[in-house]
């Protein structure tokens, strides 16, 4: 952890310098953290409450690292994979929810294919479940995404987009030929 706030921060200081192929657009990974941010609580003792959720700082420091570091050249991107590995009940899933909603909604990306992917159909619903809760409790997100499913929801659709969000597992049919823009994988 130490290393990787050493590595930002050397970066950030030679982000100034034209040979060094990365820029930090601050912008950028405010955007995300704002976004990450709109959603109520939706389990716990917060839950219900219209508790605003504020990331933590380890949070905001991943959410940063991810969607604020870009290539200079392309604008695309530095980071494309983040390993996330904290205790059980520190929010890794709610968190993962939250950024898959972001990249369904608001990551300006046509068609993006999101998914919740585990070893099990109910692994990835962990997962799908808290994003659709968010949904529920965010009356703005409620207007840009539509749910669809008869007893259970199994998709989420940014209509504007043309993007969805959506549970997959080993279980089920094959996974090969998916375009994905954003996956969760969980254990």
């Amino acid at each position: 952890i130490r290393l990787a706030c050493r590595r930002s921060r050397d970066d950030l200081a030679a982000s100034d310098d034209e040979a060094c192929p990365y820029a930090f657009a601050a912008v950028k990974a405010e955007s995300a953290c704002k976004f990450l941010e709109l959603f109520p609580h939706t389990k716990g003792k917060w839950a219900g409450q219209r508790t605003p959720f504020r990331l933590e700082p380890w949070q905001a420091f991943l959410v940063c690292e991810l969607f604020g570091w870009q290539r200079k050249a392309t604008g695309t991107r530095r980071f494309r994979k983040a390993f996330l590995l904290v205790p059980r009940k520190n929010g890794k899933s709610d968190l993962a929810a939250r950024i898959g909603l972001y990249m369904l909604a608001a990551d300006q990306e046509a068609s993006a294919e999101c998914y919740a992917a585990a070893t099990t159909r109910d692994q990835a619903g962990i997962l799908f479940r808290d994003a659709v809760s968010m949904v529920d409790a965010s009356p703005e997100l409620s207007e840009r995404i539509v749910k669809s499913g008869k007893r259970q929801v199994f998709n989420l659709a940014h209509l504007a987009s043309g993007s969805f969000f959506r549970p997959v597992s080993a279980e089920g049919r094959a996974l090969d030929g998916k375009r994905v823009h954003f996956a969760a994988l969980d254990e």
